[in-house]
């Protein structure tokens, strides 16, 4: 199942204010796999989302 960009971004918003990649996971519907997959992607690409 394909998400709409919105709900990576609302995923890395819920990260990066404070919550574990799991429970930021789970509070917005998206399987820990996809969110992981999602962080490290960025990281690959530059976007370290613990860096603020």
């Amino acid at each position: 199942m394909a998400h709409p960009p919105e709900k990576r971004l609302e995923l890395r918003a819920a990260y990066i204010g404070g919550l574990p990649l799991e429970v930021a996971a789970d509070k917005t519907g998206v399987p820990y796999g996809t969110a992981r997959n999602w962080f490290n992607a960025a990281k690959r690409e530059g976007d370290d989302w613990g860096q603020i």
